[in-house]
């Protein structure tokens, strides 16, 4: 998810009905005499290769789906899916596919998820992988906003860029999104499906469970929030219960409380010192401008090495921005920003009218007061706002709002440090989703899955459609939270 206003030009400080299909045939057959074949749109998947974001490559079997941008309108426009598949290695005694999905709103699927198959060794023996990148991301029609020019108005600029787009925007939302999800799930000839959502993914899965739910056999919320909880305008405590989480294990370690004794102090220290005067460093950023280090950009890297499950990082850093150093917090931010300063339409549309994306500066600061994140996510939810104001309505369903109601068995993975997706977003799960187990890794951020012995309970869980929780519990009982970096 997008947790931290950026000081960018208005819309890329913020990029995050019935079913009609269009042609998609059933696939994922097998004959006697050869492999299985999958087939979309009428044609048969070609082999591919996929690479994930460490690299590796993969082979798969890929193929798109054409799909109505707006389902209520027959004549209207087309847009292809890019579909790809990793067909279970072990097709004998198959089991449900896992359909991944990335996180964001924004991040590729294909490329997010191509490696899932390493991640969680030995899913795909029995489990076909697919990935279907989300409408308007990757490989599926694409949208992104124009550059704003900095001598334009906001209002100009919201027109020329709209103008420019060849979509409506409207139809860049969850809701429709997962309907495509859907499309190329009967497409495919899959009667049940498993889910496995990181992050918005997980969002994204409760949009499925609750339109599509009877399709669902069983279903992973990998750092997720319940849809009803407002995660944005939680950011600022949440991250700061984080931080103090990482600043008591500091003092009950004998080795970061020697080499770091007041390191609270030291935080608040620089954060005043930056506040009057920024720091100019050598780092560049992706674009080649050379990072200054304001109060904003210190606590934004605080953040996202809560994030990153690498709290043990914080005490280390502090201290040696506090000694002067401002070059390491630059290198550290640098890990952290994207390679891409686009802003997808699709991120703009669900974050500006999902229900789950609320994002009040009033009630960010209520929520927030106390948070060394506070000044950061105002400033984020003041910019949201703003350039909402210039943004299509997107479609969201008239239950939008509302709680995800389902019987599927769902295990919800999350971190116990995660400053924005904590266990306590969706403690209440057991209310809507009886057969809903939670697992909490001790000391880690967000996203946790393909930390260590969870992604055998990933895998466990998906073969059995069911939750064990003896399995889980022993797991995370013999996991430690991230090491003390002391020099």
């Amino acid at each position: 998810m997008w947790p931290l206003a950026e000081h960018r030009p208005l819309w890329v400080a913020i990029a995050g009905a019935v079913l009609v299909f269009t042609s998609g045939c059933a696939g994922n057959t097998t004959n006697s005499t050869g492999p299985r074949t999958f087939s979309l749109d009428g044609k048969p998947m070609a082999e591919c290769t996929v690479t994930g974001t460490r690299g590796i490559v993969m082979a798969a079997k890929c193929g798109t789906l054409t799909v109505l941008e707006n389902r209520a309108d027959s004549h209207g426009r087309k847009i292809a899916l890019s579909v790809a598949v990793m067909p279970a290695t072990e097709p004998g005694s198959p089991s449900a596919p896992v359909f991944f999905i990335a996180g964001g709103p924004g991040g590729s699927t294909i490329s997010d998820w191509a490696e899932a198959p390493l991640i969680f060794a030995g899913l795909n023996a029995h489990h076909d992988v697919v990935l279907v990148d989300q409408r308007g991301t990757g490989q599926s029609h694409m949208l992104v906003f124009p550059a704003q020019d900095p001598r334009e108005s906001s209002a100009d600029y919201a027109a020329r860029a709209l103008a420019t787009l060849d979509g409506n925007p409207r139809y860049y939302t969850t809701a429709v999104a997962m309907d495509d999800l859907d499309a190329v799930r009967q497409a495919l000839g899959y009667d049940k499906i498993d889910l496995y959502g990181a992050s918005y993914g997980a969002t994204a899965v409760q949009y499925y469970l609750r339109q599509h739910g009877d399709r669902v056999r069983a279903a992973v919320l990998d750092g997720g929030t319940l849809v009803e909880v407002p995660i944005f305008e939680l950011i600022a405590p949440n991250s700061q219960r984080a931080l103090d989480d990482a600043f008591a294990r500091c003092a009950a370690d004998t080795g970061c409380a020697t080499a770091f004794p007041d390191v609270r102090t030291e935080f608040a220290s620089v954060i005043a010192r930056l506040s009057t005067k920024p720091v100019p460093t050598s780092v560049m950023d992706p674009s080649g401008q050379t990072i200054v280090v304001t109060s904003d950009v210190f606590v934004a890297t605080i953040h996202q090495l809560l994030v990153g499950s690498d709290s043990g990082t914080i005490p280390w850093l502090i201290h040696t921005a506090w000694s002067g150093n401002m070059t390491a917090v630059a290198v550290e931010l640098s890990k952290y920003i994207g390679r891409s300063s686009q802003t997808l339409v699709m991120s703009l549309e669900i974050l500006c009218f999902e229900a789950w994306a609320r994002n009040e500066p009033d009630q960010v600061r209520m929520a927030g007061q106390g948070s060394y994140l506070l000044s950061n996510q105002v400033t984020f939810a003041e910019s949201y706002r703003e350039a909402c104001t210039y943004a299509p309505h997107g479609f969201v369903m008239p239950d939008d709002a509302q709680p995800v109601r389902t019987t599927v068995p769902v295990l919800l993975l999350n971190g116990s440090d995660d400053p924005q997706d904590p266990p306590s977003n969706v403690a209440a799960a057991a209310t809507e989703m009886p057969n809903s187990m939670l697992v909490v890794a001790p000391g880690q951020g967000h996203t946790v899955g393909h930390i260590g012995c969870l992604a055998g309970v990933v895998v466990d869980f998906f073969d059995k459609a069911r939750s064990n929780a003896a399995t889980a519990n022993a797991c995370v009982a013999k996991m430690q939270p991230p090491q003390f970096r002391l020099g």
